[in-house]
């Protein structure tokens, strides 16, 4: 019985995440960005890409992921836009996860931590994202709180 039910829930689950009708888009907006980080090349050393996806009027989900000096990062976001009633756009607050691999001593960690930030569209297709926030990391044995920022420029579809 759980044999079957488990495929059935993840379609479910998929159609749920995919669903234009589900993310009611507002004013035309758009439910998807993909985005490259801007700062992160320019003042870190750091190159990162990020898909975000509206589920909902109010809440989008987004993954991120950064090639570092020593390895790289992948970290899921959960946004919740608190002034307006259409995500992706205006104030987010955002809880994230950190997987961390680094290629010095074939490290395998995990971080998390939370983001306050600002996003808009413009020019009907184009975005720009701005964000801020403390972290933790645990990676071979050591932990680290650092600052995690970032501004992004995207498309959206």
């Amino acid at each position: 019985m759980l044999k079957r039910l488990v495929p059935v829930l993840f379609i479910l689950i998929l159609s749920f995440l995919f669903s234009d009708n589900l993310a009611q888009i507002h004013r035309g907006q758009r439910s998807n960005v993909a985005k490259v980080d801007m700062l992160g090349a320019i003042a870190f050393k750091r190159f990162g890409l990020a898909y975000e996806r509206v589920i909902n009027n109010k809440i989008s989900a987004q993954l991120d992921f950064q090639v570092i000096s020593d390895g790289y990062t992948i970290s899921p976001e959960l946004r919740y836009y608190l002034l307006r009633d259409y995500a992706p756009e205006g104030l987010f607050v955002s809880p994230f996860g950190r997987i961390l691999c680094s290629n010095i001593g074939g490290g395998l960690g995990y971080g998390f931590g939370g983001l306050v930030g600002y996003q808009t569209l413009f020019a009907s297709r184009l975005s720009a994202d701005v964000f801020i926030g403390p972290g933790f990391n645990y990676l071979a044995k050591e932990t680290e709180w650092d600052i995690w920022a970032g501004i992004t420029l995207g498309l959206a579809f």
